[in-house]
């Protein structure tokens, strides 16, 4: 019993030190976020960023646009700012 309680906590401190060692997801500034958008045309001149906003859940930029006829689209940048997705138009 004594093995079954020492093998318990010897994992338990292994768990603990993993994911006290697990460092936080880095990712890219919001501005490189916005000039992804902006490089793929999906931002233009009069294109209003409303928001852009960094989800620790998804690991990923949520960016608001509003467009110059008045418009909202929403639209997802990944961490490394390589690739995004359009959400949905409001």
């Amino acid at each position: 019993m004594k093995h079954v309680a020492f093998l318990a906590a010897l994992l338990i401190a292994i768990a603990t030190c993993a994911i006290a060692q697990h460092e936080p997801t880095s990712h890219t500034s919001r501005q490189a976020a916005i000039q992804l958008l902006r490089r793929e045309g999906i931002i233009s001149r009069k294109t209003q960023v409303v928001s852009a906003e960094w989800s620790d859940d998804a690991h990923w930029w949520f960016v608001t646009l509003r467009h110059p006829r008045g418009t909202l689209s929403n639209w997802t940048v990944e961490a490394a700012a390589k690739d995004y997705h359009y959400v949905c138009k409001n």
